[in-house]
């Protein structure tokens, strides 16, 4: 039987709050989710989900950490925003992004991001 995929959720929201992606993510099983900003935890992750708005400036920072990383170098990251500025995702996307989404309040759609997330680090653990 093969190992639930691990997905690291990089961000600072409480679980608890039934609302967001980590709360998603928790909800569509499949998965193991790991939280925190310390890759370096065993095992490696087969996904990164990075909530840039939880740490503005030092968001990116941990993007670029991500890249310098031989252990993380390699795994995908999805950057998630709510405010999807140009200059934002650029910037996202030139320090090593994988794919930059932006974030909702519609839980439904949320659930589905969810689900699409749990399936790629499905793919990636094969």
């Amino acid at each position: 039987m093969t190992a639930e995929p691990t997905v690291l959720v990089i961000d600072r929201s409480p679980a608890a709050d039934g609302e967001g992606l980590r709360a998603a993510l928790g909800s569509v099983g499949g998965i193991c989710v790991r939280t925190g900003v310390d890759p370096s935890q065993s095992p490696a992750p087969h996904l990164i989900v990075l909530d840039l708005d939880d740490f503005q400036e030092s968001g990116f920072e941990i993007l670029s950490h991500l890249r310098l990383e031989a252990r993380t170098r390699r795994v995908p990251v999805i950057v998630f925003t709510s405010s999807g500025e140009a200059a934002e995702v650029e910037r996202a996307y030139s320090l090593g992004a994988s794919t930059c989404l932006r974030k909702t309040s519609d839980r439904q759609l949320m659930n589905e991001v969810a689900r699409a997330v749990r399936d790629f680090a499905g793919i990636l653990a094969s």
